[in-house]
């Protein structure tokens, strides 16, 4: 009786150790067995959680009293929504205005780092066929093909 009991709960434990390691945070060892591809040691699967969180619009900028003669603006704005464990972290561990501030002016024009490294075209060459419209979006923005992107409201 305790022979099978031990028996079955080392199977127990050692199924769970597996679930973790598959569904840890880092997507790494995922990654690995499906053979994804890796942009700064994080895999496709962690790149696509990631540019969920980014929206991409274009802005329109012009004269404000609607002369004609004035020259129209227009540049893409990246914006990114901040994930639960973030938004905590920011709550109990705050970082300096002027520090946070920067960090979001410059991600809101440059957008994700994986769009300007040419090491990253792996990546975003996998995240083409990506079930969401948005990361599918930021992929083709990435690798410079035509991408509609939406007008900012």
């Amino acid at each position: 009786m305790n022979r099978r009991l031990l028996l079955g709960l080392t199977a127990i434990e050692i199924t769970l150790v597996f679930v973790a390691i598959y569904c840890e945070p880092t997507c790494l060892v995922r990654g690995h067995v499906h053979g994804e591809a890796t942009y700064a040691g994080k895999p496709t699967s962690w790149w696509r959680r990631e540019l969920e969180m980014w929206s991409v619009s274009r802005v329109q900028l012009g004269d404000p009293l609607g002369c004609a003669s004035m020259r129209q603006w227009s540049f893409v704005a990246y914006t990114r929504e901040s994930s639960w464990f973030e938004t905590q972290r920011a709550r109990w561990w705050p970082v300096p205005q002027d520090d946070a501030r920067l960090s979001r002016a410059l991600d809101t024009l440059n957008g994700p780092a994986i769009l300007r490294d040419p090491e990253g075209k792996s990546v975003l060459e996998e995240l083409r066929e990506d079930p969401s419209p948005n990361v599918r979006r930021i992929a083709h923005i990435g690798l410079g093909l035509d991408a509609e992107i939406p007008e900012e409201k």
